[in-house]
């Protein structure tokens, strides 16, 4: 099943979740935040966040610095 993160598509096995696609893009545990239609998903409900079909995401990193 196709995906787009950040306009970029990906491939992901049908039925994954946000948790499943953390650990295919090997994120790290902190700092890191997934939008699904400009509203960040809670990390406490992304196993239960199934991906669809052409769902675009924005994966977001907290930096440091001024």
């Amino acid at each position: 099943m196709n995906i787009l993160i950040n306009s970029k598509p990906l491939e992901v096995k049908a039925g994954s979740s946000l948790a499943d696609l953390a650990v295919q893009l090997e994120l790290p545990k902190d700092g890191i935040a997934i939008a699904i239609d400009y509203k960040v998903v809670p990390r406490n409900l992304w196993g239960n966040t199934i991906l669809e079909e052409n769902i675009e995401l924005m994966v977001l990193e907290a930096v440091s610095g001024g």
